[in-house]
């Protein structure tokens, strides 16, 4: 087969678009290159295709003619993948030409600085289409049943995305049931088959498709075969899916169902992001799990739909390393936003140095080739912290960080792991149970009962409960309920089957199950209760590092030197800046605001024997007046204390600030 031959790229904003000429669906494929320009006044309409390459074996033959500069046409016989040639046949029209933009043939591969230059521009590319394709593959496994019970549901229900809340639709061809989200969901025989099949395809886990479905917005289109629903109504549909208990009605064995509810949560995942940009600080999580060629494009492939990556500048250049483009993405990320947020997806190996390693990061730095399925822990931002240096210094191996040591890992449980997500509910009580009592003895005092089963029941689901938002999310963990079951636990007298038959304690479990995985729960020198990253062992340290206002767990490699175990911690008494402003009141916990746009922020706190609502901190102005008494300000305002710098007032009121060298 013949090489293409592309002509060069030499105007700004130029890229290449393909017409498929028409022809019958069986018929060999021809198409024609042709070049444009992402100029609103001049560009052409043309569709981009979103598809997954597949395999190189058995590819597929097709025509391609090029017009060179002098208007002579150039045919080239080339080979494909099958995905893409399937793609085309889907794609072409029978009785017209039909513009696509698709990356394979549109973008020359083997060269590296024309394809960085385009993954620049496909954001663009992406924005300007007329439609965004997204193309399953063919039409078998009863594809044709799975895609019409998904437009059911979606013509049934209303979502909003932002409180998880669903209601019927009030559509004339509308089935109310499907908005029952409390009901287990029972799925007839052929339907449930079918979704599992189509669930399980190969697009739902590449990588690239993220940015691509995401700015497609209302002009996506999902295509299985002929048949093509709107992608937000596909998005509304898996949201139910995901989301409603599914009843075991013996089509799937137990693995196929755990296999179901996960691939579920992999398109779910797919269909939320879609409709908002990546956060650079929650990126692991977010496109962890999808598929990719070459690690790099963890990076460069989300580019396109990256808040704040124009302010990054991030240029892909495919001739730096895995390990530097992650390094400097880092560095950039630290750099503009002033803070150290990032470390939240960093978590320790105990594999971290080894030679088989296929690359070496520092421990500040994610790994982003590696998935992080761990929950997100959430948090407001306490006052002043946003004025605190996040950094003395930064190189490529080392990050100088300002902090406060707080306490000294002690006690730790056996770790969950990762199978904990597939555990039924029996397994996953007897889990919690082994580590309960393990820290029992640690943790609880006779006058104490009922704030240690507080501290560990806020541990156990990292204190992400329904009415922890304001207004209340329905999709959360009950408190109340999740408080009796830690209760029933920690009594070990009382039989695993009470504790699971305990109202609510399914959808509970099935909470605890996600915050869990791959976490550790242990205590400190000090009695403090904590939740880390599995890898987490006695004698590491527990540190708020300025920058991040969430606990982090370091683990010292020398008498100056730490490296990052985790980031994104949970520690009971250190999530509201305790270690500066005292302890919080124990009838008041935070409230977060369910509606917050572009990242978390507090809506106050609930006084929980009065059953209302606080929106001050009454600690800053005891502490901001503490700090007029002993002479370090001469009024007790915010404004004075950011005027003389927050770390310098720190430093008079002699809380000891501490330098880490991370590794």
């Amino acid at each position: 087969m013949a090489v293409l031959e592309y002509l060069p790229l030499v105007k700004p904003n130029e890229f290449r678009l393909i017409n498929i000429q028409h022809g019958p669906f069986d018929a060999a494929l021809t198409l024609d290159i042709f070049h444009s320009t992402l100029q609103h006044e001049t560009s052409v309409a043309f569709d981009a295709l979103s598809y997954v390459w597949g395999s190189p074996d058995s590819p597929q033959s097709i025509k391609v003619e090029i017009a060179s500069s002098d208007g002579t046409i150039r045919a080239f016989d080339v080979s494909v993948t099958h995905n893409l040639a399937t793609a085309l046949r889907h794609l072409r029209r029978p009785d017209a030409g039909r513009i696509i933009w698709a990356d394979a043939i549109c973008i020359n591969q083997s060269d590296y600085d024309e394809r960085a230059q385009q993954v620049l521009m496909m954001g663009d590319i992406y924005r300007s289409a007329k439609n965004v394709v997204a193309f399953l593959g063919p039409a078998v496994d009863d594809s044709s049943i799975a895609m019409n019970m998904i437009n059911n549901i979606s013509c049934s229900v209303e979502v909003d995305f932002g409180s998880g809340l669903v209601k019927p639709s009030t559509g004339p061809n509308a089935d109310p049931s499907w908005a029952n989200m409390h009901k287990p969901l029972r799925i007839e025989r052929d339907c449930l088959l079918a979704l599992y099949h189509l669930i399980h395809r190969e697009w739902f886990e590449r990588l690239w498709i993220r940015q691509e479905i995401g700015l497609g917005g209302s002009r996506a289109i999902l295509l299985c075969g002929h048949d093509s629903i709107e992608w937000s109504s596909f998005c509304r549909a898996i949201f139910v899916l995901h989301r409603r208990p599914l009843e075991d009605s013996g089509v799937l064995d137990r693995e196929g169902l755990d296999s179901l509810r996960d691939r579920l949560g992999v398109a779910d995942t797919v269909a939320l992001y879609s409709n908002r940009a990546f956060r650079f600080t929650n990126l692991r999580r977010q496109i962890g799990r999808s598929k990719c060629t070459d690690q790099r494009d963890r990076i460069y492939g989300v580019l396109g739909q990256l808040r704040g990556a124009t302010q990054l500048s991030i240029v892909p250049d495919y001739n730096k390393t895995v390990a530097e483009v992650y390094v400097d993405a880092t560095k950039k990320n630290i750099r503009i936003l002033g803070d150290l947020s990032v470390l939240c997806q960093c978590e320790l190996r105990d594999t971290a140095t080894s030679d088989d390693e296929p690359f070496h990061l520092p421990s500040w730095v994610p790994d982003w080739s590696r998935p992080l399925f761990s929950a997100a822990i959430h948090e407001a931002q306490p006052p002043f912290f946003n004025q605190l240096p996040a950094l003395e210094s930064m190189n490529d191996s080392t990050l100088r960080a300002y902090g406060l040591r707080c306490a000294t890992v002690l006690h730790v449980a056996r770790a969950f792991g990762s199978s904990l997500e597939f555990a039924d509910d029996t397994t996953t009580a007897e889990r919690v149970r082994e580590a309960l009592l393990s820290l029992k003895d640690h943790v609880v005092t006779a006058d104490d009962f009922a704030h240690a089963i507080q501290a560990f029941c806020r541990c156990l689901w990292l204190n992400n409960f329904n009415t922890r938002w304001l207004p209340a999310v329905p999709h959360e963990a009950p408190f109340e309920e999740s408080l009796s079951l830690t209760r029933t636990l920690l009594d070990a007298s009382n039989p695993i089957s009470r504790a699971i038959s305990l109202p609510e304690a399914g959808r509970c479990l099935e909470k605890l199950r996600t915050a869990c995985r791959d976490r550790a729960l242990f205590v400190t020198d000090n009695g403090h209760l904590g939740m880390a990253p599995e890898c987490v062992t006695t004698n590491n340290e527990v540190c708020i590092l300025f920058g991040t206002w969430k606990p982090v767990v370091l683990r010292p490699v020398s008498q100056t030197q730490y490296r990052v175990v985790g980031g994104d911690c949970y520690i009971h008494g250190l999530m509201n800046a305790e270690p500066i402003l005292g302890p919080l009141p124990r009838n008041l916990h935070g409230l977060l605001d369910a509606h917050a746009v572009g990242g978390l922020k507090s809506a106050g706190f609930m006084e929980t024997d009065l059953g209302r609502i606080v929106d001050v901190d009454m600690r800053v102005e005891r502490f901001l007046g503490d700090l007029v008494e002993n002479g370090v300000l001469e009024q007790p305002s915010m404004r004075e204390l950011e005027t003389q710098g927050v770390k310098e007032t720190f430093m008079k009121a002699k809380i000891k600030i501490e330098i880490f060298d991370l590794v």
